[in-house]
């Protein structure tokens, strides 16, 4: 405080003075700085006799001897010295104190100046490093959403055309096709002398689905057209898909065709696996299931020649458009759902010497393996796996016919009867069946 530092100046300039009175007492002998603190004088200032301790302490130490007169300078110096601090050294001190004060907060400016440089610093780095993570965020966010509008926009269009009716269908021809569908049923009116009138039946719509190069391409090669225009049958909604691609390719427009026929038929939605099929993909012989293409010379394009949809998920029944595969090699729907005849176009696959159905729920007669449109084939197959199913009826005689095949399996269908004693001597791998329904004494093993 302020009393304290003025003490401490007042302490400060009596040694200062003494030691110079010292000097011109003795003049060999060099003054020494003494140490002067608040405490030495008390709370009144420094004494005579304080005074008077210390000039003995320092010039008495060099044993010099002070005489009367000496002794007098000395009370007349404490006199002087004991004189309050005159206004100029109080001003001089405080501007001193002020010019300290100035230093230590320029000093302390200063350690505060840098400290709020290396807190920008700080701040800014933290700044760009979450900036950049941000940035990270965001970016990744953009992608995840174009990721799911290009799924969402590509199952809209690829599904949408089997849930709607097809394009540019005239209201009035619909109409006027639905009263000729409903006319010749009609009964007449009440009144027994006026019957109703007759409405004439109309030419069937044309649409812009039949002026299509799928549609002319692929109608003529069904067994039933008209499922073409059923805007609910599994044979609409796979041509609706392939003329919205707009191929020129005859056989590639065939291929795709039979190939979405079968998917849409036996609940492609529910498949396990199905790669390709459910997008559409651009080349069918990368579809799941799809194991080998052939190059046709002859059609200068790759034919699929193997299918494999084993323990998939497929049910319902297998569609006649799966004829239209006519380079089919081998063809594996065993282990599945699927119910009802197989299709007797099947007879008709000349190179198809691989079947296997086996573990599913078909039914109806196995005739429809040897015979189509009434004239028994020939077929070449080498496997025919068809247990555990419920055909019935008699085993054909066609199939004794079979001089290459090696493999048949027919157990585990129970409501199947005749014999398979023709097989005896044709060293036949694997042979099976009921045994109690089915005549055979050289099955490699009976149920």
């Amino acid at each position: 405080n302020e009393r304290s530092v003025k003490l401490t100046y007042s302490a400060v300039s009596h040694t200062h003075r003494i030691a110079s009175h010292c000097t011109r007492i003795h003049s060999d002998t060099h003054a020494r700085t003494m140490n002067v603190s608040y405490a030495s004088y008390g709370s009144d200032g420094p004494s005579r006799s304080t005074l008077m301790d210390g000039l003995d302490a320092m010039c008495g130490s060099e044993g010099v001897e002070i005489d009367d007169a000496t002794s007098q300078q000395i009370m007349e110096l404490s006199r002087e010295t004991d004189t309050p601090m005159t206004a100029n050294d109080s001003l001089a001190l405080e501007g001193q104190d002020r010019l300290n004060r100035s230093d230590d907060d320029h000093e302390r400016g200063g350690e505060i100046e840098g400290i709020l440089i290396e807190d920008l610093k700080d701040s800014e780095r933290r700044n760009r490093q979450h900036k950049k993570k941000l940035g990270g965020a965001l970016c990744l966010a953009l992608v995840v959403v174009i990721v799911l509008l290009s799924v969402l926009l590509t199952r809209d269009d690829k599904s949408g055309p089997s849930r709607s009716a097809p394009e540019n269908v005239n209201a009035d021809e619909l109409k006027d096709s639905a009263i000729a569908t409903l006319a010749p049923t009609l009964s007449p009116t009440a009144s027994p002398t006026t019957p109703a009138p007759t409405v004439a039946p109309t030419a069937a719509p044309t649409t812009a689905l039949q002026g299509s190069l799928a549609y002319k391409v692929i109608a003529p090669k069904l067994e039933d057209p008209s499922t073409l225009l059923d805007p609910t049958s599994p044979q609409h909604e796979a041509l609706v898909l392939v003329a919205d691609e707009g191929r020129q390719d005859e056989f590639s427009l065939v291929q795709r065709f039979a190939m979405m026929a079968l998917f849409a038929s036996t609940g492609g939605e529910d498949w396990g696996w199905s790669h390709g099929w459910k997008t559409f993909n651009d080349d069918e012989c990368i579809w799941y299931g799809v194991r080998t293409c052939r190059y046709q010379q002859d059609l200068a394009d790759h034919a699929a020649t193997s299918l494999a949809l084993s323990d998939n998920g497929l049910s319902g029944g297998i569609p006649s458009e799966l004829c239209l595969l006519n380079k089919l090699e081998s063809i594996s729907l065993d282990s599945n759902e699927l119910s009802g005849a197989v299709p007797s176009c099947v007879a008709s696959l000349k190179f198809l010497d691989v079947v296997h159905l086996q573990e599913n729920a078909l039914s109806g007669s196995l005739d429809n393996l040897f015979t189509y449109d009434g004239i028994v084939t020939t077929p070449t197959y080498v496997e025919l796996r068809l247990d555990n199913n419920n055909f019935s009826g008699t085993i054909p005689e066609a199939m004794e016919f079979l001089s290459d095949l090696r493999v048949l399996t027919l157990h585990g269908n129970p409501e199947l009867t005749g014999s398979l004693n023709s097989f005896c001597n044709r060293g036949m791998d694997i042979l099976t069946a009921d045994c109690d329904t089915v005549e055979c004494d050289c099955c490699t093993t009976c149920y």
